[in-house]
């Protein structure tokens, strides 16, 4: 095993760890009623989060590497423009049909609601944040892209957060969400600036061009694969909350999901269930112990 696969293990081991300590902090800092909205609110962010990319951020680690790596810039270049422009467009409408189905919905109570709003606006970063992770990953920095998604971005949401509670007294849930949602904002030019260091300099002074239609749907099976682990893992916190139980209930259901849940991949061959499993945003990096790994891919007896 390289030092780079361990380094990544560490990392991803560490950042775990940080993410239990944030969700102590966060239940004793925000009681059951604040912690209950922002459970909801991270539930339903990650949902969305699923959902907006289409599956190019996943499917930019399988295509990338191999434009890079033959030396076809021009392509390469292209690839990336169209994913920049594709999440960010998909993100942002999904964000705005989002928020009005917010604004029609009255099944959630209004500390719930408005957690949600607030991680409803963070969709577009997010997305555009995970998209460059991804591309950082496919231009050979696994470690630095790890580094990103799981220290320095939970890091920068506990110092905001700490900043939040110290100036209002009393944090709730959407504060906590809020703390996210201005770290996602903050690292969209960082993660830009990464990703433009990461990869050859020949890539940015090829053309831009038109992008390969085909590359639409080739991250079908990505994105398929996303929106089914992340209903599996969220929408029954969703659930829970619609069926009205005390606040106490669902921040409890809450931390018990996030201790032990199935992760279960179903992509169509080799390379995409190792994207799955292995990337810089794979299962493997953010698996807990305890957790059932399910393979039900179409694999080479190889693999």
């Amino acid at each position: 095993m390289s030092r780079a696969v361990l380094l990544t293990i560490l990392l991803a081991c560490v950042g775990q760890a940080m993410a239990y300590g944030m969700a102590i902090w966060f239940a004793r800092s925000l009681g059951p009623s604040g912690f209950e909205a922002y459970v909801v609110g991270a539930s339903a962010f990650l949902l969305m989060l699923a959902v907006a990319p289409m599956g190019i951020e996943k499917y930019a680690l399988r295509r990338l590497p191999a434009l890079l790596e033959r030396g076809d810039f021009p392509a390469a270049r292209r690839f990336i423009g169209f994913a920049v422009r594709r999440v960010a467009l998909t993100s942002t409408a999904l964000a705005a049909i989002c928020l009005a189905c917010l604004w029609l919905n009255t099944g959630f109570a209004p500390p719930i609601r408005t957690a949600i709003a607030v991680g409803i606006v963070a969709l577009p970063a997010a997305a555009l944040v995970h998209v460059g992770v991804e591309m950082l990953a496919a231009g050979g920095r696994v470690v630095g892209a790890t580094a990103v998604l799981r220290l320095a971005l939970p890091a920068t949401v506990l110092v905001v957060f700490a900043a939040i509670a110290s100036l209002s007294g009393a944090p709730t849930g959407a504060m906590a969400v809020g703390a996210w949602t201005i770290a996602w904002f903050a690292f969209v030019p960082l993660v830009a600036l990464a990703v433009h260091r990461a990869l050859p300099a020949r890539l940015w002074q090829a053309g831009r061009g038109t992008a390969d239609p085909s590359w639409s749907r080739e991250a079908m099976s990505f994105w398929v694969h996303r929106i089914a682990v992340a209903a599996m893992a969220q929408a029954s916190v969703i659930a829970l909350e619609l069926l009205a139980p005390t606040p106490l209930t669902v921040a409890s259901y809450a931390a018990a999901l996030a201790t032990v849940s199935p992760a279960i991949a179903m992509v169509a061959d080799d390379e995409a269930s190792r994207t799955v499993w292995l990337g810089a945003d794979g299962a493997a990096a953010s698996m807990k112990p305890g957790t059932l790994a399910i393979e039900c891919s179409t694999l080479s007896h190889r693999h």
